[in-house]
């Protein structure tokens, strides 16, 4: 029965959550944008892939239900964050997560190659490719827009301190 949690921490989703979890015990203000960033990309890993099933042929169910309880999650956490750094902290997070950097990590994180975009259109990078130039976003402008967005979030939470 312990044999399995012990394989989750030796992959790199227990990696990226054991990281995340030091993170957020951290007082640094700016290291909670990055444990955002790892603590829901891990949840996204163990409740996408693992509990729903990322490759499984049986969709009858659908991602709805866990789509419910993953923005729970997250309003959860954002939360936690605001009741220890505010908002600017709350709005880095948020700025990372909106320009994909929580979805190039579950990428790393699963081993599965990124692949250019067509969905999560509400992300200005794949709002400009699919709706704007009606093609995919590509994989690089998707990982530029993850380090254009953490870098710009970090910058914000460094320079309210």
């Amino acid at each position: 029965m312990i044999k399995p949690y012990m394989e989750i921490l030796k992959s790199r989703t227990g990696i990226v959550l054991i990281i995340g979890g030091l993170l957020l015990l951290r007082p640094e203000h700016w290291l909670h944008l990055f444990a955002f960033v790892l603590l829901y990309t891990a949840f996204d890993v163990f409740g996408y892939r693992d509990v729903l099933g990322f490759n499984n042929a049986d969709r009858r169910r659908g991602p709805e239900p866990y789509r419910i309880v993953q923005g729970t999650f997250k309003v959860v956490l954002l939360y936690a964050i605001w009741l220890t750094d505010g908002w600017l902290t709350v709005a880095a997070s948020l700025l990372a997560w909106w320009s994909l950097a929580c979805d190039v990590l579950y990428y790393w994180c699963v081993k599965v190659p990124l692949d250019d975009f067509t969905w999560f259109r509400a992300s200005p990078v794949v709002f400009v490719y699919n709706v704007v130039l009606n093609k995919p976003a590509p994989k690089s402008a998707v990982a530029i827009s993850a380090l254009v967005g953490s870098t710009v979030g970090l910058v914000l939470v460094l320079a309210e301190r």
